[in-house]
């Protein structure tokens, strides 16, 4: 309906900070302050670190984790 968004009656759905899907649209979402990641966003993250061990990049997954999630939160 027009204007649920600011109904406070009808609870908001979370978003991916990634690619924007909601919480219904998706399996999983993983919150944090002021950020969220789907699954589908996590499977992805994990091929592109995966094909980057592979490859011999010497950066650790933490470090890139952070990495994205401050890119994220500074909407970057």
């Amino acid at each position: 309906m027009p204007g649920d968004d600011f109904n406070p009656r009808i609870p908001k759905l979370k978003r991916c900070s990634f690619c924007g899907k909601t919480s219904e649209q998706v399996r999983r979402m993983v919150a944090g302050p002021n950020v969220q990641i789907c699954s589908e966003c996590i499977l992805l993250c994990q091929e592109i670190i995966s094909d980057d061990f592979n490859a011999g990049v010497s950066i650790s997954i933490a470090d890139m984790f952070a990495e994205t999630i401050r890119r994220v939160v500074n909407n970057e």
